[in-house]
């Protein structure tokens, strides 16, 4: 490898005889750039790997909103059998909470863990769960972003109406977070750029 070696502003790449040329990502990653992070907190929704933002967001919203489930109060006063390891509570817990516990011997594998079994968990009640964070959708009040797109006026008219916070950041990292009782959410997309290639993700983030 030349240590010296210097790549050239733009990268060009032929795909069938059609020349596709961008400007190479040269953002310079250091200590300053990374300044404004907030780092306590842990990750609570990941969406990854979606050709469009719009379902990274959708993934990640319902990623956030299972977390948010698993603090039911039901959830949170299941009672499981002595010996059934933590993960295999995890599990039951996810399955609990995304309607996918499954029938027949499934079911009665799932409620073999409990030494009494939950009531399940209607639509209605998860709604007005889910509601109770007080928010437009997940939890979400705040949103960074950077500024630039055709629809940007669409985003900001949207963000208005619905009370949500808007602040245009200089790098393509959107942030959307939302103010919670004793805790707060934060929706993250991060684009990762790489040639020709987007890898967007989504991460939800309490602090």
């Amino acid at each position: 490898m030349d240590p010296d070696y210097e790549p050239d502003d733009a990268e060009v790449r032929v795909l069938f005889g059609l020349y596709l040329k961008q400007k190479r990502n040269g953002a310079l990653i250091n200590e300053e750039f990374f300044k404004n992070i907030v780092s306590k907190g842990s990750v609570i929704g990941i969406g990854a790997g979606q050709q469009s933002r719009i379902h990274c967001m959708r993934l990640a919203g319902d990623k956030a909103d299972n977390w948010w489930l698993r603090h039911h109060p039901r959830v949170l006063n299941m009672k499981f059998r002595s010996g059934v390891k933590r993960a295999e509570m995890a599990n039951a817990i996810d399955q609990y909470v995304s309607d996918t516990i499954g029938e027949g011997p499934d079911l009665a594998v799932w409620k073999s863990m409990y030494d009494e079994v939950p009531e399940p968990l209607s639509v209605t009640e998860k709604k007005n769960w889910t509601s109770s964070l007080q928010a437009v959708a997940s939890g979400v009040e705040y949103i960074a972003a950077p500024a630039g797109s055709a629809a940007d006026e669409i985003v900001v008219n949207a963000c208005n109406e619905l009370g949500i916070t808007l602040v245009h950041t200089t790098h393509q990292v959107s942030i959307l977070s939302a103010a919670i009782p004793l805790l707060s959410i934060a929706i993250i997309d991060a684009v990762v750029m790489t040639p020709f290639c987007n890898m967007r993700q989504t991460i939800a983030d309490f602090k």
